[in-house]
Formats: structure tokens, C-alpha cells, sequence
């Protein structure tokens, strides 16, 4: 195997025995970097604390990455105007705070037969909310509720 010291330069090419030898003078772990090339190559390094460094990158990874949750408001096909205009102002504010929102519109009974009203009550709301939102999922019918996915607009 071909041996790479903590500093980076070759060591040359020698076997495990070897390797294990001047890894355990220096106090190091002996790691396979590159298993497939021929001959393999190996490096001198302290493990755990390579795995440390591994997972400090990947939380702070996550740290820095931004989640957009989706939140959910619900009407029905009778919701009266008034009622339909303090939902926009709702659907408007979780839209500033950067989150998509579901707007559903359920359906029960006898109002299953007329899911076009659902659909002429989306397109409603997504044209009072032109300035402000884009529609990131068309509406879908789907169970008992008629819904569609706004996004705030950039």
C-alpha cells in the first residue's frame, strides 16, 4: 500500500505491517483513503478525531440551511366574504414569515357533487393574492378537499 503521512507527503509504498508499525510510533491510526487504485493508498491520521471534524461540518451544514414549512388553511365552498378576507390576511402573513401555504377547500355532503364551486373559490383566492403569492402546486382534487400550494413571491 502506498502510505501518506499526517503532513501530507508519501511515504512510499510498503505493506501493512509496516504501515501499523510507524502508525503506532507516531500515535496515529492507519485509514484507507482510496481502496481501488492499485496499489491502495492509506494515511496517517488521528481517526476520532477526523470523524469529529466530519460531523461538526455537517451540523453546522445544517445550521446555516433554511426549512420552509408548510402551513394549512382550511375553508369550505359557504364561507362568506368577510370570513374569506381575514383568511387572506392570514394566508398573507405566513407567507411573510416565509412559509408555503395549503389552502384547502373541504367538501362534505352534497357539496362533493359541485367541486367546480371548491375550484372557482381557489382561483378566487389565488388572484386576490396575485401581489403577494405564486401557486406552487395547481389545485388538486383529492379526497374530500379541493386544495392548492401558494408560495410567497420573491
Amino acid at each position: 500500500m502506498l502510505l501518506i503521512d499526517a503532513n501530507g507527503s508519501q511515504l512510499g509504498s510498503m505493506s501493512l505491517g509496516q504501515a501499523l508499525s510507524i502508525a503506532e510510533q507516531v500515535g496515529l491510526d492507519v485509514v484507507e483513503v482510496s481502496p481501488n487504485s492499485n496499489p491502495p493508498v492509506c494515511k496517517l491520521m488521528d481517526f476520532g478525531k477526523y470523524k469529529y471534524q466530519l460531523k461538526k461540518k455537517s451540523r453546522d451544514s445544517r445550521k446555516s440551511q433554511v426549512v420552509i414549512k408548510t402551513k394549512e388553511v382550511k375553508l369550505r365552498p359557504t364561507t362568506d366574504e368577510h370570513d374569506v378576507n381575514v383568511k387572506i390576511g392570514k394566508i398573507k402573513e405566513l407567507l411573510k414569515d416565509g412559509n408555503r401555504v395549503k389552502v384547502g377547500v373541504f367538501l362534505k355532503g352534497r357539496e362533493m357533487m359541485y367541486t367546480d364551486r371548491a375550484y372557482a373559490m381557489l382561483d378566487k383566492l389565488v388572484k386576490m393574492l396575485v401581489d403577494d403569492a405564486v401557486v406552487a402546486e395547481a389545485p388538486k382534487h383529492f379526497g374530500k378537499t379541493v386544495y392548492a400550494v401558494l408560495a410567497a413571491k420573491k
